[in-house]
């Protein structure tokens, strides 16, 4: 949902709470080790403390971080201190600790470390004028399972569970003793911070019940203290490997009793590498690194913030929109009953699948894929119902499908090691996207150059520029290998951190036999920093002759069969926000659908419904070539399941081509994908944007939030050769992700509850060209006087009477194509 850039300043800058005699704001903090704090501050011994890298001192030596981290100490260097936030923390060691708001409130008796308090108390303190007060309740080592266990979870109490509500109780009966500027003053509990999860990996049963015994620790919270409405902010455990344990903290927020109450935020983002933080071997504690419990607290804090406000979740300034008004028809008369019946785990288990392999058209994995795909689609009927047909079309491939099986770049030294820089073995490893679609299979060495114009034969061309450019100039001088390091300029981490230094872009060259890989800045880096040295490098690929498959499942329609609605994921490109997300949130949307339209949950489509797997484009020219099906509309699904926290991308409508797309004015902006280029004649009005706008704006009304925006038509993928063919279509997507086209694009990067509310809003769309009902007009035609007042205000205030003639005449256009498509009428213009 959108925020309009005055509601957030106004959210940013209005203290929660105002009135001089208010309550103390109190806040409980629980969790194990880590909400305990491991962050360096000012430790600087080279074997214990890596010689004091990612410690708060050494990190505020940065111009950049002393932006973001100055508030934390005071000119004459010494560590701020905040009157206003007081901190009151018992120890596992029994030493009591209560104060001002500073550095020092952490596990270890001195003031050289601190957690994620820290800064969640500025946030706090900055969004309040009444006195805060933080009670930090937590113990290293301790489960949820057994040692918080909550009461209404069953079995015996956990003991520091009940450790737990007690020292709250204490440090409310001692403020009078421990903190006299607050004596007499009421007190109110305002929120509670859970940041915990580690043992639980480790006991035996716990990640199986991470999810409801949670939820039970919240209820019973809330009954404890009187406080049913509490807001709850938890945070991941990001640091764990454990996806299963992560994807359970996220699926609490997502109950419906706790909409707008409870949320999940992200820390993965945090995590910084061991060679740059003070504790090498102390991974469970974020390594020590001061950033990571900064950013931490930073987000937690925003966080309880935002919930404390009521505030929506906060929307893009870049990609803003029209609000659709709400109501219970349209999109909306699918929405809550496909959000509810959503499984994510399910679609998780078909992207994991996706994720362990290198897809290429025709190749091992996108095979495999396509056979993992079509298992679960006959499970759901298709194949054997009448009315759920399954198609594989078999076409012709212009070249041999190519399957990347392993590769390594060696650096070679004069009496040093070899030291292995990248490599993979198997198409799950990390560096799998070293090699470039088509690159040959290649055992060569030679020494390293840098300089184009001071290239030798039998040299190793080291670059950062486009990989075919540097290819064609490498070879002609006598290369023995291309390394190139490029990436987009968008490939930066968003969290503050240098993640994107170890991107490896995926890419693609001609086929041919000259030997070429791709590698990090990081790599490059290190490769500079040893002109004098050796590289081989060594790659194995396999081609294979077969045919190119396409994998069609169809709904057929009850009433008019023979024209279809389209949905596409494409299966090829090895990421797994791009596009394992687009497949298996697709493949859940089918099973899911299908399974209300067999319980008559959801009435059966009017019209026929395809979904459509293969490779990009290709398989929609396919489609529309084999179809004997007028297709009316298609929805693209590319890169649904991009988590904000680890990525920085948001859900994305990117409308078909619309006045917007040739004459960008407010509160529309491109992506830095860039704009594509649109013409009048290009322009031909429907409804499918007003439609997908509604199902995004629906869904996240169905569940407890989402951050979305769009943008005009940019192009790139499925939605156009749907357009091309005179059919309307959209894409939904992510963007700006960091990591598209990357190596870093993997499982961790994806959040299934985007999956979900993606997918659902795709199915939601479909549905609503498929099923129209008369009295969705109205609705529609509320959008559209939304987006025609938007529209021509903006050109009025840009006098540029051009597009506002063309919104005119684009608006009215849309409104003929809803008014056809409620009536049960093939929109004009609709070609197969």
């Amino acid at each position: 949902m959108f925020l309009s850039p005055l509601l957030l300043l106004t959210l940013a800058t209005q203290p929660l709470t105002a009135a001089d005699d208010a309550p103390i704001q109190v806040f409980l903090l629980a969790g194990q080790s880590n909400m305990e704090g491991q962050a360096v501050v000012d430790l600087v011994h080279e074997q214990h403390y890596n010689g004091g890298r990612g410690t708060l001192l050494r990190l505020l030596d940065d111009p950049a971080m002393a932006k973001r981290m100055g508030h934390l100490q005071d000119q004459d260097g010494s560590w701020a201190t905040r009157d206003d936030v007081q901190v009151r923390y018992r120890t596992g060691n029994n030493v009591l600790k209560s104060g001002p708001l500073s550095i020092g409130y952490a596990v270890y008796d001195d003031l050289h470390h601190f957690g994620p308090e820290l800064q969640i108390g500025h946030r706090l303190g900055d969004a309040n004028t009444a006195p805060v007060l933080l009670i930090k309740t937590c113990w290293g080592g301790k489960s949820l399972h057994v040692d918080f266990r909550p009461p209404s979870a069953g079995g015996e109490t956990g003991p520091y569970y009940t450790q737990m509500v007690k020292e709250y109780r204490e440090a409310l009966a001692a403020i009078e003793t421990e903190f006299p500027d607050l004596a007499g003053r009421a007190t109110e509990l305002r929120g509670f911070f859970w940041f915990q999860g580690w043992n639980d990996i480790y006991t035996d049963g716990a990640v199986e019940a991470y999810e409801q015994n949670l939820a039970h620790l919240i209820d019973d919270l809330r009954q404890e203290f009187d406080a049913p409405l509490l807001p709850v902010v938890i945070g991941e455990t990001g640091n764990a490997g454990s996806l299963p344990l992560r994807h359970a903290q996220a699926a609490v927020a997502e109950r419906p009793q706790y909409r707008g109450t409870v949320s999940f935020v992200s820390t993965a983002q945090f995590m910084r590498r061991p060679v740059d933080s003070p504790n090498k071997g102390h991974g469970h504690h974020w390594f020590g690194n001061a950033e990571s419990y900064f950013g931490i607290g930073d987000v937690l804090g925003e966080e309880m913030v935002r919930l404390i406000a009521g505030g929506a979740m906060k929307g893009s300034e870049e990609h803003p929109g029209p609000i659709a008004t709400r109501g219970t028809t349209a999109t909306a008369r699918w929405a809550g009953q496909l959000f509810a019946g959503y499984d994510p785990a399910r679609a998780f288990e078909t992207i994991e699948f996706a994720d362990g392999w290198y897809r290429e058209p025709g190749n091992e994995g996108f095979e495999a894929t396509l056979d993992h795909l079509l298992e679960r689609l006959k499970k759901s009927g298709f194949g054997t119902d009448d009315r759920l047909q399954l198609e594989v079309i078999e076409t012709p491939m212009r070249s041999p499908a190519w399957t990347p099986k392993s590769a390594s770049l060696v650096m070679k030294q004069t009496d040093q090691p070899d030291q292995t820089l990248l490599r993979f073995h198997n198409s799950r490893a990390p560096h799998r996207t070293m090699l470039p679609v088509h690159a040959p299979s290649c055992d060569v060495e030679g020494p390293l150059c840098f300089d184009l114009d001071q290239l030798k034969k039998g040299d190793v061309f080291v670059t950062d520029r486009s990989i075919g450019r540097a290819m064609r100039d490498a070879r002609s001088k006598g290369a023995a290998a291309v390394l190139s390091s490029q990436l987009a300029d968008f490939t930066v981490d968003p969290s503050g951190g240098d993640r994107h230094l170890d991107a490896i872009h995926y890419s693609s060259v001609r086929s041919g036999d000259f030997p070429v890989a791709m590698i990090s800045p990081r790599v490059h880096q290190t490769l500079r920093e040893h002109p004098e040295a050796r590289v081989a490098l060594k790659a194995v690929v396999q081609f294979d002759e077969r045919p190119l498959r396409t994998v069609v499942a169809t709904i057929v329609g009850r009433k008019i069969p023979d024209e279809v609605v389209a949905l596409a994921a494409h299966v090829q490109e090895p990421g797994a926000v791009d596009n394992a997300s687009g497949v298996g949130g697709q493949m859940e949307g089918v099973r899911s659908l299908v399974m209300a339209l067999g319980k008559k949950e959801i009435e059966w489509p009017a019209r026929s419904i395809s979904f459509i797997w293969g490779d990009e484009m290709t398989m929609s020219r396919i489609f529309l070539d084999h179809s004997k099906r007028k297709t009316i509309a298609a929805f693209s699904a590319d890169m649904i399941g991009a988590s904000q926290g680890m990525t920085g991308a948001i859900a994305l409508l990117e409308r078909s081509p619309d006045p917007g797309a040739m004459r960008v004015l407010p509160p529309d902006s491109h992506t830095p994908w860039g704009s594509g280029r649109v013409r009048e004649s290009d322009l031909h009005p429907s409804g499918v944007s007003i439609i997908a706008r509604l199902a995004m704006q629906d869904v996240a009304a169905a569940s407890n939030g989402w951050v979305i925006g769009e943008h005009p038509w940019e192009g790139g993928s499925d939605h156009d050769v749907f357009l091309g063919r005179g059919v309307p279509a959209i894409l939904m997507w992510h963007f700006t992700d960091f990591a598209y086209h990357t190596s870093l694009d993997r499982l961790s990067h994806v959040d299934p509850r985007m999956v979900r509310r993606m997918s659902v809003a795709l199915m939601a769309s479909a549905l609503a060209v498929a099923s129209p009902q008369p009295d969705d007009l109205q609705r529609y035609q509320q959008a559209i006087d939304e987006e025609r007042t938007l529209r021509i205000a903006a050109a009025d205030q840009a006098q540029d009477s051009e597009s506002k003639k063309m919104w005119q005449e684009w608006c009215a256009g849309a409104q003929q194509w809803l008014t056809t498509l409620c009536n049960e009428s093939s929109p004009e213009k609709n070609q197969r």
